[in-house]
C-alpha cells in the first residue's frame, strides 16, 4: 500500500481541522447530537468534542470517559497525518495477520463492513451502560 503524498496529507489534516471546528461550534451553539436528539441515545459518535476538548486540557481519564472509540480513533487519524508509512505499514500488517485466521478473513477482506459492525457495537455497549 502507497503512502499518501504531501497534498494529500495536508487535504487530510485541513478537512479534519475543519471538522473539529464545526464540532466545536455546533458544540457552543447548543446543537445536539440528530440521534440522541430523536431516538435519546447516544451514537458512536456522541462525546468525541468532549473527549477532543479533555485531551487538549491533558485530561486524558476524562476524555476516555466521554467516548474512548473518539480518542482511539483520534490516535490512529493523528498517527496516519503525521507518518503515514509507518501508518500504512502497521496497518498492511495487521491486516496480512488477519487473513491468516479463518475466524477474522472475513472481516479483514470487508473493512467498511468492520467499521460499521464496529460502530454498531460500540454504540449498544455505550447505550447498555445506561
Amino acid at each position: 500500500m502507497a503512502a499518501a503524498s504531501d497534498p494529500d496529507r495536508a487535504r487530510t489534516a485541513l478537512a479534519l481541522a475543519a471538522l473539529a471546528l464545526v464540532s466545536a461550534g455546533a458544540a457552543r451553539l447548543g446543537f445536539r447530537c440528530p440521534v440522541r436528539a430523536v431516538f435519546g441515545i447516544d451514537c458512536p459518535g456522541c462525546g468525541g468534542t468532549r473527549a477532543f476538548a479533555a485531551l487538549a486540557h491533558g485530561d486524558l481519564p476524562g476524555a476516555l470517559r466521554s467516548n474512548a472509540a473518539a480518542v482511539a480513533a483520534g490516535v490512529a487519524v493523528t498517527g496516519y497525518v503525521i507518518a503515514p508509512g509507518p501508518a500504512s505499514r502497521a496497518a498492511s500488517s495487521l491486516r496480512v495477520r488477519a487473513e491468516r485466521h479463518r475466524v477474522t478473513r472475513w472481516w479483514a477482506r470487508r473493512p467498511g463492513t468492520t467499521a460499521c459492525a464496529a460502530a454498531a457495537l460500540w454504540c449498544a455497549a455505550r447505550n447498555l451502560r445506561r
